[in-house]
């Protein structure tokens, strides 16, 4: 998916950037900037001038206030909405997201907030997109639903080849999943693979953009401990590290 010398009025200027399947990306920065980008992207936004080239991918966007387009009367009619029933493996699905296959026949409204997350995310799932979007979605989930989803976006990475764009505050929880990041205010100030975008400390706290603990660590070891400590994903791998270097 490519982007060339995209505006979007007095937001964005001349954003280029390409986007590969089986990756998954971060924006920060500029939360409302990243959203009109997803926007853009899904097709809810049009640029001003500028290009957009998703060779006919299939985009999915999961909102802060997804659970809005839940308005069916039964759970299985909102994961089906507007897809032929034939095509889409139902018993698979609720699999992936933990759920009974006894909640298809009730209404959205008998589920618990956590559930209709759940739902959400199935719907995204019967749709099969090449590319998700994720705006601030993850922040919604509690702790065992987040480790759930990310486990279930990885596997789509590797598994399934897609594509996923996440922008989301929570930027320790972002870390841990993305392999790229892209740093977007009015324009991209920086972009590239995420340990070598959080090396860059100092302008991320220019920017106000939070840094990942780990990174924080492991620049604490390097500075009052003289222990140079690779950026990692896991507090697991960090422990082992310090094991080794100590």
């Amino acid at each position: 998916m490519e982007i060339r010398n995209l505006t979007y009025k007095n937001n964005l200027k001349e954003i280029n950037y390409n986007f590969d399947y089986k990756k998954i990306y971060g924006i920060i920065g500029n939360k409302e900037n990243a959203t009109i980008l997803l926007e853009i992207i899904r097709g809810l936004k049009k640029q001003t001038s500028g290009s957009l080239e998703k060779n006919n991918l299939k985009v999915y966007m999961l909102f802060q206030d997804s659970e809005n387009q839940l308005f069916c009367k039964t759970v299985k009619d909102d994961i089906l909405y507007g897809l032929n029933q034939s095509e889409v493996d139902l018993s698979q699905i609720m699999d992936k997201i933990n759920l009974d296959q006894s909640v298809l026949d009730k209404n959205y409204l008998d589920l618990s907030a956590g559930e209709r997350r759940k739902i959400v995310i199935a719907s995204m799932l019967a749709f099969d997109p090449d590319v998700i979007l994720l705006d601030n979605f993850l922040n919604l989930l509690d702790f065992r639903s987040q480790k759930e989803f990310v486990k279930l976006l990885k596997e789509l990475q590797f598994n399934e080849h897609k594509t996923v764009i996440v922008s989301d505050q929570n930027i320790n929880l972002l870390y841990e999943i993305v392999d790229e990041v892209v740093v977007l205010e009015n324009e991209i100030i920086l972009s590239g693979n995420k340990y070598d975008v959080f090396a860059n400390d100092e302008l991320l706290v220019d920017l106000n953009i939070g840094i990942p603990d780990y990174i924080k660590f492991s620049n604490l070891a390097k500075t009052r401990k003289n222990i140079d400590l690779p950026y990692r994903d896991r507090i697991t791998d960090i422990v082992k590290d310090v094991y080794d270097n100590v």
